[in-house]
């Protein structure tokens, strides 16, 4: 009787170990050679270069500087796609581990449509996410890892973000015209000498402000000192040009779309000369409708009610908002006393 019990206590040992065992091969399934936490970026703030490449031939190279992050050659960019990267470099995790017969499939697919993210610290290459498509369910995004320790993965993973209901790979991209700085103006009042605005469609509403002395500004209308105005209101312009950005780039005009933008009649032309007698200037002009459309009064108009094209200093066209520029390219009569 004794050695039965023991028989059978053996066998359900062995059972449980057989069981223990099945699990752990069943979860490593498909896993990469490495570790979780080895996708995750512990501290994003010892990141300083992000060199995003893709499978199109766009490229872009980002690094940390003292007040922001720039392009390698110290280009303006948009800071919040940055922030983005680094709050997934933070917060990713892996969701599924492909099963063998996937594995090539997806590498496959990765090598013809990838975002390479190439991750730097403290001026080192630390590793390289080869970014691939979503699932198909949109929750997860099949991702490929390679770090200095260990090399590239077998394997593929499938990786989601923590509190991200949706996959990644929108995160990362390298069309320059996504990235670039859509300010145009960031002037605080006391930093600026001068504000022309030139109306093509009417000259009566043409203006120019000149900071004379320190402080003291003064209204030309004309070419002629006007000195009826409300200074509340002149104080109210010119802090509207501490932080003045367009819309987007242009994704939608060729080159001789664009020189005939150019050569057309402008709405109108808005300069500002800052305290070093930098000069920054944006040229306005109408978009025309394929179809007529309704203003904000109910009229019928042929042109964007919404949008204009705007030249920058650069020779870039980019859309700007009437939302926006309505503000700044203001009738003279804005200024005026409200007992006139």
């Amino acid at each position: 009787m004794k050695k039965k019990i023991i028989i059978i206590s053996s066998l359900i040992i062995l059972l449980t170990l057989l069981s223990y065992i099945s699990v752990v091969l069943v979860s490593n399934r498909g896993k990469s050679n490495t570790e979780l936490n080895d996708y995750a970026i512990g501290d994003t703030a010892a990141v300083d270069r992000i060199v995003v490449t893709m499978s199109n031939g766009f490229s872009i190279d980002l690094v940390r500087q003292s007040n922001g992050w720039t392009t390698k050659d110290g280009q303006c960019i948009q800071q919040e796609p940055v922030f983005n990267m680094l709050h997934t470099f933070k917060n990713i995790a892996i969701k599924a581990y492909l099963p063998e017969n996937a594995i090539e499939n997806i590498k496959n697919q990765i090598s013809i449509n990838y975002r390479k993210v190439q991750i730097f610290q403290y001026g080192k290459w630390v590793k390289t996410w080869y970014v691939g498509n979503s699932t198909a369910d949109h929750y997860g995004t099949y991702v490929l890892l390679e770090t200095k320790e260990n090399g590239k993965n077998d394997a593929p993973d499938i990786l989601e973000m923590k509190g991200l209901k949706g996959t990644i790979e929108p995160r990362f991209f390298a069309d320059y015209r996504q990235w670039e700085c859509t300010q145009i103006f960031a002037n605080p009042k006391e930093s600026i000498r001068q504000v022309e605005v030139k109306n093509y469609s009417n000259a009566l509403k043409s203006f120019k402000i000149s900071q004379e002395s320190k402080g003291v500004f003064k209204l030309y209308l004309d070419g002629k000192l006007f000195t009826d105005y409300n200074p509340v209101k002149l104080d109210e312009y010119l802090h509207r040009f501490e932080n003045v950005h367009y819309n987007m780039p242009n994704y939608e005009l060729s080159k001789e779309q664009v020189d005939s933008v150019r050569h057309s009649q402008p709405f109108f032309k808005l300069t500002l000369t800052d305290a070093k007698n930098k000069i920054k200037t944006v040229t306005a002009f109408k978009i025309r409708l394929a179809e007529p459309d309704f203003d904000v009064f109910g009229d019928t108009t042929w042109y964007d009610p919404n949008n204009m094209w705007g030249l920058l200093d650069n020779g870039e066209l980019v859309k700007i908002q009437y939302y926006v520029f309505d503000k700044l390219a203001v009738d003279h009569s804005f200024f005026k006393n409200p007992h006139e």
